[in-house]
């Protein structure tokens, strides 16, 4: 009997194809695994996980290990090893994973400062309070400030150059420079994914990271995210109560060991520049 996925990414299931192609595993850890396809990169997670952009969350938990030890076939109906069907598509629920165009309200940013306050030895948090309490975020300091600067300024060189600085820096599978660039971007207006300015910062980024940090870089270039980040973003934009916030804001400080708050740092300084700028760069005012 096949484990069924009750979730998918829905742009990752449009680009898979009717009949099954060859797949191989990547990476297996205890809740997540990485596959390698030609339509890119897939991960399997485990019950209970939110839905991250390109991967699917199956009903029962499995040893991703064993992955391994099948020749893999994905396509639009699941996963198959050996010619036998190992996880189904079929009945999965679908889910666009990308934002409308509202973006947070100025004075967002101050809700989810007052929730990093409590964790401000995890990641790169302490940046928010401009402070750097660990060799990483010293480090990061000053690149990640010419970083924004070079954002606003418009001219895509000096933000290339300056996305390059920072990339792949911090420890984990997924650094912490590259969660805070994901947040930063989840958090810049539209019109920087209509340019191409996102994904040209995204690419850019990945190309100097690993590849499954890389994976979820130019999918945030993109304007996807998870679902846990979605649900934040909608609650702060509708103005939801402080219980509503803080539990959106839980669920996204959840990812990993310091993932979460890394991706919600970097989503409190983009708001904040957002907002100071009203959405313009330098050489639109």
């Amino acid at each position: 009997m096949p484990v069924r996925a009750i979730k998918i990414c829905a742009s990752l299931w449009s680009s898979l194809d009717q009949e099954p192609g060859p797949a191989s595993l990547h990476s297996a850890f205890q809740h997540a695994a990485n596959l390698s396809a030609g339509a890119g990169m897939l991960t399997l997670l485990s019950p209970g996980k939110g839905l991250q952009p390109g991967s699917a969350v199956l009903e029962r938990a499995m040893d991703f290990s064993r992955l391994g030890a099948y020749s893999l076939t994905i396509g639009r109906d699941g996963i198959f090893a050996d010619g036998a069907k190992l996880i189904s598509f079929q009945q999965a629920q679908r889910m666009e994973l990308r934002p409308g165009e509202a973006l947070p309200p100025p004075g967002s940013e101050s809700f989810i400062l007052n929730f990093l306050s409590g964790r401000r030895g995890t990641g790169l948090v302490c940046l928010a309070f401009q402070e750097a309490d660990n060799p990483w975020a010293e480090f990061l300091s000053h690149r990640l400030l010419a970083f924004r600067r070079a954002v606003w300024s418009g001219e895509a060189g000096s933000a290339c150059y300056a996305v390059r600085r920072i990339a792949g820096c911090g420890p984990g599978l997924t650094p912490s420079s590259d969660d805070w660039l994901c947040g930063y971007l989840a958090a810049l207006p539209p019109a920087f994914r209509r340019d191409g300015t996102a994904a040209l910062l995204a690419e850019t980024a990945a190309a100097a990271t690993n590849d499954i940090s890389a994976n979820l870089l130019r999918w945030a270039g993109k304007g996807y995210f998870s679902e846990d980040i979605l649900a934040l973003k909608r609650c702060l934009c509708r103005g939801g109560g402080e219980a509503e916030r803080l539990t959106a804001m839980e669920r996204v400080a959840s990812f990993g060991s310091s993932s979460g708050c890394d991706f919600l740092t970097g989503f409190y300084f983009g708001l904040l520049d957002t907002n100071s700028t009203g959405g313009k760069r330098l050489e639109e005012t």
